[in-house]
């Protein structure tokens, strides 16, 4: 710390020298200092220099003075005589009234778009004309907050206890930023899609903000555990990565027809059959088969169609082709000849 309006009456410091003739019995040169005395005896304020003299004929150099520039090393001296000799006493003066430039530099450069995302290093440096630096603040690391303002400060001080501050100030964020995927529509059946789709993404990031994220993506893949991801970039480089599962079948099943019983007669069939319908799925699975039952009408190129559906909604038709007659032939009965005699046959 500074000492204010420091008067110092330096006798001891001066240096005193008698004139070769003898030295003077009566005369006596005292200094009175006003300034503001620092460290390792500089002075940081204007000095004024007030000598005083007794007891003397004569004086040089002994008038009040005030320095007022920074000097590395000015010497005042007062010289003062009577009949018996001449007295000199001299005392010089470093004064260093400017602080010291101070810098704050960063260890490294920033990761992105101005922006640190890892922790760095703050150095301070300094320079002085006058005194020269005696220290400076030790590094510091910084590792947040996350801020769009964080600053670092610090200071150097000159041999004289002048002090400089010096700033960094920087964007910092090591969050990376929420990313969130979704898909352009809802599920088709059961959760699961069976034709195209597109995920989409899009995030926020509270300090640098965002960025960019990852083009749409869109799908159409027969898979039962997909996994279509992407990613979110804040404007400090910090990555996030979102992905969206599904579940995806645009493959209809399997799916067979088949009749519940044999034709009857001849490849016909001449009363009602059901036409079961069986299926296998290789992604989603089947959901469910549906059965016909033929009743009609007589046809003799019939088809009878079912289906079976798989868990993702797609569906498959089944045909069986069938002949079918259920309806009994006309029939008449004629006698080979007529009637013998009034109706009746009697041979």
């Amino acid at each position: 710390m500074l000492k204010l309006a420091l008067v110092v009456a330096a006798a001891a410091s001066l240096v005193c020298v008698p004139s070769a003739a003898g030295a003077p019995n009566d005369v006596t040169i005292d200094i009175v200092i006003t300034g503001t005395l620092g460290t390792n005896n500089w002075y940081t304020s204007n000095v004024t220099v007030n000598w005083v003299v007794t007891g003397a004929d004569n004086s040089s150099g002994c008038d009040a003075k005030t320095l007022t520039t920074d000097t590395t090393g000015t010497t005042l001296t007062c010289t003062a005589s009577d009949v018996d000799g001449t007295l000199t006493k001299s005392k010089t003066f470093k004064i260093d009234k400017t602080p010291p430039t101070a810098t704050a530099s960063a260890g490294r450069a920033a990761d992105t778009n101005g922006w640190y995302n890892h922790a760095l290093t703050v150095s301070f440096s300094g320079t002085d004309a006058t005194a020269e630096i005696a220290s400076c603040s030790s590094p510091v690391d910084y590792s947040g907050p996350n801020s769009a303002n964080a600053v670092v400060n610090g200071s150097c001080t000159d041999n004289a206890g002048n002090v400089g501050t010096a700033s960094l100030p920087f964007n910092y964020d090591d969050t990376p930023p929420t990313a969130t995927a979704s898909a352009s529509r809802a599920a088709d059946t059961n959760g699961w899609y069976n034709h195209p789709l597109t995920v989409s993404f899009s995030g926020s990031d509270a300090t640098a903000g965002l960025n960019a994220c990852s083009t749409p993506v869109g799908y159409s893949t027969d898979n039962a555990s997909a996994t279509v991801s992407g990613t979110c970039t804040d404007n400090a480089g910090n990555v996030t990565t979102a992905s969206k599962p599904l579940k995806y079948d645009s493959t209809p099943p399997t799916a067979t027809a088949t009749g519940s019983r044999p034709a009857d007669t001849n490849g016909w069939y001449n009363h009602p059959l059901t036409v079961n319908v069986t299926g296998s799925d290789t992604t989603a699975g089947i959901d469910v088969c549906s059965p016909t039952t033929y009743s009609g009408p007589d046809n003799n190129s019939a088809t009878v169609s079912g289906s079976c559906t798989d868990n993702a909604g797609n569906v498959t038709t089944a045909s069986k082709p069938l002949k079918y007659d259920s309806t009994p032939p006309t029939a008449t009965a004629t006698g080979s000849r007529p009637a013998d005699t009034n109706g009746w046959y009697n041979h």
